[in-house]
């Protein structure tokens, strides 16, 4: 699919796009992030590859006594 950003919905995990090669009439879709592989932005492409960092389980585990934050 080859689109136009129209709206990003950050928190939503969506997008509102224009799709450039479609017949149909309706040209607007919503996209979710999730599915996105690439994205070129100023003649840059930027692709999403495997092999990201790995979150450690005591890096997510939240203690039900501690506060979520550091009082210092």
């Amino acid at each position: 699919m080859v689109c136009r950003l129209i709206k990003a919905e950050s928190k939503l995990g969506r997008s509102t796009v224009i799709d450039l090669l479609t017949s149909h009439e309706n040209k607007f879709r919503m996209i979710d992030h999730r599915t996105i592989e690439y994205i070129i932005i100023n003649n840059t492409k930027y692709e999403l590859k495997k092999g990201g960092k790995k979150i450690e389980p005591e890096d997510v585990e939240m203690k039900k006594d501690e506060p979520k934050w550091d009082f210092k």
